[in-house]
Formats: C-alpha cells, structure tokens, sequence
C-alpha cells in the first residue's frame, strides 16, 4: 500500500479509503490515478484484514431449495447481478430440499461472517424453524416462501398467490370448462396453499361445486406432477391446473401416455412461467411469476438493511398469466 501511496503522490490513508470505496471526499482524478496503480501493481486487498477494520465482509449467504430447479436459479440470477452492481459477492448453497441442511448453512454462514443472509426455505422449514430466532443477530431476508406464523415479523419478497391461482382458474371458466383438477404443491407450504385458495375462490366465483377428489397434492418435482396427473385424468377432467412448469412437465407426459391430447382433450396450465413453458408441446399457458426481478427486490432490500437504509421491508409481485397453446376453449 505504501508503494501505491508514493506512486500515486497521496498518502497512505488515501488508498485505504479509496480501496475500501470510501471515494465520497476525493476528486475523481484522484480516485481515477489510485485504482489505475493498483490495478498496474496487481494489488488485492486482504479481506480478512479489511473485514476487521470496517467489520463488513462484503459477502452476502445465498440459501436455496434446489438449484437445478429453473424457478430458484432464476431468483439466484437475479440476486447475484443486483449484489455484484452494488458491490458485494455472494456465496451460494444448496439445501437439496433438506431443513438439516439449511440449519447447518445458516451456521456456516456464521462462521463465514456473512454481511447478512437471503433465504428461500425449504418446504419442511414451515412446520419447527423460526427463522427470527435461528437467524437472530444476522441480517436476513425471506425471499418467495414466507410462513404464516412470522409473516408480519420478517423482511421478505413474495409474490400474490392467492391471486396467481383465482386467474388461472378464472381462465378456464372462462373458456368454458366446469371439471378442473388441480395438481399442488405440499399445501403445509404458504405458497401452495395459497395458490389453493385462489382456485377454490375462482371456482367459487363460478358457482362450480369444489370437488375433493379432482385435487391431488405432490412435491413440485416432476415425477410427482407425473403420478398426480395419472390418477386425476381417471376423474375426466377437461382442465388441470398445476402448481409450477416442472410438475406439469410430468402431467404432459401422464396425457401422452393415457392418450389424451393437448389441448383438445385436456387444458394445462402451469405456474412460474419458466423456460418448461417454451420447452413443451404445445406451449404451456402458465402463471408468470418475475422470479429474477424477485431476487433483484430481495439482493436491494437486504443491502439497504445492512446499510441502514430506508427501505421497504415488504415487496408482494403480482401474477399474469401468459396465455399459449394448451388452453382452449370447451367445443
């Protein structure tokens, strides 16, 4: 750093400032010479030493479900380029649907010295974690999978999906039909709960009778969305409504292999709008949820928190639906 200093003709002081981005009472060409010595000379700061002077690490803990699922690695894109235009890095980890997991990455990320955390839980969280308690001491936001019990208590972005579900249904009245059968997600979880309500109340606002036995509860993988599809296509149902793409991935393959033609014998549509849509034959009619602008919201809201800025500590997106070629309406 000193020979930084006498290159660049300022003092030492001024290069750990601008090195630390604290560049507010320097003139530009000032700042400008500094970083072109340093980057000239190679030099990389120690973290470690910085993070003990300003106490921040600039890492931010990225907890996740299931990163091979297109609807989380979307929100992992949106995350990772708004925190790398304001300046922080992100560590990534994996749960692979297990809670043990994710208690045991919160304490890594302890250990890390993580500026703060954004956590999607994992469908089992819902039932013993309080994420207030676990994550205490940490800033935290819950992205996408808020829980009824600390709702009102957490920093979060989530998305209307009590609405998602009431116009997907709303879709299919519309055109006509009156036997809709709908594949969900675990309903313990908030998210595939609400969605259910939102296809009760649609079904409701049509005056169609709710029937217990065309709703069948699965996983959000596809082989669930598969086997759900098989025993609801039993009940001869013209309509399906599926929680997210990747289950009615599985619910395509189910009407194949039945024999049952898309759309003309069956309308499908499906939930997050994601690349599955384009993917499938014909298109899938989905519910658009913005998954990357969500991990955006989320990645500003938690840096605002650790900059003690204003901000808004509530974000609920709402849903659109993307109308394609698996719904029709009723000959």
């Amino acid at each position: 750093m000193k020979d930084i200093a006498s290159r660049a003709n300022v003092s030492v002081s001024t290069v750990s400032k601008i090195i630390n981005k604290e560049t507010k009472n320097f003139r530009k060409e000032t700042v400008d010479r500094v970083q072109k010595i340093i980057k000239e000379m190679g030099y990389a700061p120690n973290i470690v030493a910085r993070s003990m002077v300003t106490k921040k690490t600039g890492l931010i803990g990225l907890i996740l479900p299931d990163i091979s699922n297109l609807y989380f690695a979307e929100m992992a894109k949106g995350i990772e380029i708004a925190l790398r235009h304001m300046e922080y890095n992100m560590i990534l980890c994996n749960c692979n649907d297990s809670d043990e997991r994710e208690k045991a990455y919160i304490d890594i990320m302890r250990q890390k010295c993580v500026d703060g955390i954004i956590l999607i839980p994992v469908l089992s969280s819902s039932v013993d974690i309080t994420y207030t308690t676990i994550l205490k001491g940490i800033p935290f936001v819950i992205l996408d999978r808020i829980f009824s019990k600390e709702n009102t208590q957490i920093d979060s972005v989530s998305f209307d999906n009590i609405l998602g579900g009431y116009i997907a249904v709303k879709h299919l009245t519309d055109y006509g039909h009156k036997k809709i059968g709908c594949v969900t997600g675990p309903l313990l979880n908030k998210s595939a709960h609400d969605r259910f309500i939102g296809f009760k109340n649609a079904l409701a606002q049509a005056s169609i009778p709710f029937q217990s036995e065309l709703i069948c509860q699965a996983d959000y993988k596809y082989q669930g969305g598969y086997k759900a599809t098989h025993k609801l296509l039993k009940n001869n149902i013209t309509a399906l409504v599926v929680q997210n793409d990747l289950m009615a991935c599985g619910a395509y393959r189910a009407a194949q292999e039945m024999g049952i033609e898309i759309p003309n014998q069956l309308n499908v549509i499906g939930y997050d709008d994601t690349d599955y849509t384009q993917i499938l034959f014909p298109t899938l009619t989905s519910v658009l949820q913005p998954n990357q602008k969500m991990g955006e919201a989320a990645a500003k809201m938690l840096v605002h928190k650790i900059q003690k800025s204003d901000y808004q500590n509530k974000i609920v997106f709402k849903p659109l639906l993307v109308v394609r070629e698996s719904t029709c309406a009723v000959v």
